[in-house]
């Protein structure tokens, strides 16, 4: 799943060593970090975008990793990997 490949390299932007420290940049609790790397909480456009400049991502290329993710239909899903692939 893109999303934990985007929250290791927030991670490792900031240097941090675990996900807490996420939740606390979010303003969450850690649980809900675990929820995003499991995929059962969607990240939101706004904290996709966040992460991503932060971790020096191209935020386009986040947002179509995150939305590929999203979907459940594999032909959809498809499509959506060939534009972040580009």
């Amino acid at each position: 799943m893109y999303i934990n490949q985007l929250l290791d390299a927030y991670k490792h932007a900031k240097n941090y060593a675990q996900d807490k420290q996420i939740a606390h940049d979010f303003g969450v609790h850690p649980s809900q970090i675990t929820q995003m790397r499991k995929g059962k909480r969607y990240v939101s456009d706004n904290e996709i975008v966040f992460l991503a400049e932060v971790a020096g991502v191209d935020p386009k290329e986040a947002l179509l990793g995150c939305h590929a993710d999203r979907n459940e239909n594999p032909h959809i899903k498809a499509l959506w990997r060939i534009c972040w692939e580009k």
